[in-house]
């Protein structure tokens, strides 16, 4: 059984100033992966692995400003987002009734408004 502690912070708290700039960071992070993996899909049509996504953002400004944990995490979201994609593209190849459209690729977050969610995780062994 996974236990999962959900903390609300609503923009009068104490901490809400330093959360918001913690999913800006996150954000820009999210949109340099991003990036290396649409510029790759638009030369090869493939995606990205973790590890090459990794090595290809480990020395950015953008990764280390985040724990490396948080970046990790960030980042094996991102790639999960792609994934999604191109099952979801050979999905609407087979059945396009059952999609409105064309699949899009993963989109960039907004650039000055954006936010990422941040994903702290503690493995607590009891």
């Amino acid at each position: 059984m996974r236990l999962v502690d959900r903390h609300i912070i609503k923009r009068t708290h104490n901490f809400w100033r330093v959360c918001d700039e913690l999913a800006f960071k996150s954000k820009n992070l999210y949109n340099l992966a991003n990036y290396y993996c649409r510029q790759h899909f638009f030369k090869c049509s493939k995606s990205l692995d973790l590890t090459k996504l990794y090595h290809a953002t480990k020395d950015s400004d953008a990764y280390r400003s985040l724990p490396t944990k948080v970046s990790k995490q960030i980042i094996k979201c991102l790639v999960a987002t792609w994934r999604g994609y191109f099952q979801a593209i050979i999905e609407w190849s087979k059945h396009p009734g059952k999609f409105l459209g064309k699949p899009k690729i993963p989109k960039y977050k907004n650039k000055t408004q954006g936010r990422n969610v941040v994903i702290y995780s503690c493995i607590i062994s009891l």
